[in-house]
């Protein structure tokens, strides 16, 4: 039998559909055909034009509506919204991020927001779950463990992808599934974070991990002001330049190409870091257990954050500051330059109070 005898034709003109319908349906035998043959034979006798038209178009399959016939619920109101929702989240997810975004870097961030969800929700969304599971997703639960590792702007940047993504799955941003799932998903208020981070607690935290190839990767961190991201795709032949002691970093996500000049006395510990010893997951798992020790609570991206501070605390410029992390506009990094003048603010308010205080004190001796 050759696949022109399993193919699927029907003349719609009745229905208002110019189009001819022609389908070659992933079957092998005429009983298979026949199946799906009556699936179309019932959308027809209904007049269930809007689907026959999807169906024609591409935008929903021959498959996926004899999978709702076979669950009764063909016939239904919302044969193609109940068709979408059960298309295979992640698949379908990846496969729309070549055309979620004209730009790369938008592309690329709803990858990693696709892959950390991913990893956050496997217990509630398999490898074969539909985009209906994401109704039965505990998110609050979700949401705390996501904070605990990441932060604010990350959480709501993977809210505005899965938006996007029910947008095209589901053909309408004002989709009830989508509506109703966007009330469960609460953006969180996104602040500007300089961690309470100092040197001392640092170094005791450096102490508190017992491996010396992972001390050399919080070490390579702070000294760098990579991101985590850019650190673990160091290589040794790539990325480290012996002789002048400088790494080569990639453009990374929010990041571009530059070169970092690591003190003299801070490269050997450049060298036993690279490559990192761990991927993301298990080295946050070491950083966490290390501040529990060290009685602090912080996120392993706060040693960026931190090091931004620490180098502009030490009369560092914004601008060379802009130039070790890869920021894009010096108001980025203008954050650290704020808190360092509040510093100087507060220091001032401090000492006319001591002055108010010692006056006060002359005329009562």
């Amino acid at each position: 039998m050759t696949p022109r005898d399993l193919r699927i034709r029907r003349h719609l003109k009745r229905l208002g559909i110019t189009e001819k319908l022609e389908l070659s349906p992933a079957v092998t035998t005429k009983q298979q055909l026949r199946r799906y043959e009556s699936v179309v034979d019932k959308l027809i006798a209904d007049g269930h034009v809007e689907v026959l038209r999807a169906l024609v178009a591409g935008a929903v399959t021959i498959a996926e509506l004899v999978d709702l016939d076979r669950r009764g619920e063909l016939l239904g109101p919302s044969v193609l919204s109940r068709a979408q929702l059960l298309r295979p989240l992640w698949a379908t997810w990846e496969a729309l991020e070549v055309t979620m975004a004209r730009k790369a870097t938008s592309r690329k961030r709803y990858a990693v927001s696709r892959k950390s969800l991913q990893r956050r929700t496997a217990e509630w969304l398999p490898a074969d779950a539909p985009f209906l599971a994401l109704e039965k997703v505990p998110w609050a639960l979700v949401r705390d463990r996501w904070l605990e590792e990441q932060s604010a702007a990350d959480w709501n940047r993977m809210i505005s992808a899965l938006s996007r993504v029910c947008s095209l799955v589901l053909g309408d941003k004002y989709h009830p599934f989508r509506r109703a799932l966007m009330a469960k998903l609460q953006r969180e208020a996104e602040v500007v974070r300089v961690p309470d981070l100092s040197p001392d607690t640092f170094w005791r935290i450096v102490g508190a991990e017992p491996r010396a190839d992972i001390q050399a990767a919080f070490i390579t961190l702070a000294v760098t002001g990579l991101r985590v991201g850019e650190y673990l795709g160091l290589t040794v032949a790539d990325h480290l330049q012996m002789e002048t002691k400088r790494v080569i970093v990639p453009v990374e996500g929010k990041t571009g190409a530059r070169h970092v000049q690591v003190p003299e006395a801070y490269w050997p510990w450049v060298v036993a870091a690279v490559p990192a010893p761990l991927q993301y997951r298990a080295l946050w798992q070491h950083w966490k257990d290390a501040c529990r020790s060290a009685g602090v609570r912080l996120r392993l991206h706060d040693i960026r954050h931190a090091a931004g501070q620490w180098a502009t605390d030490a009369g560092v410029s914004p601008l060379r500051v802009k130039d070790l992390f890869g920021h894009k506009t010096v108001g980025t990094t203008d954050r650290y330059t704020r808190v360092q003048n509040a510093a100087v603010a507060s220091d001032a308010i401090g000492k006319v109070l001591d002055a108010a205080q010692a006056a006060k004190g002359s005329k009562t001796a």
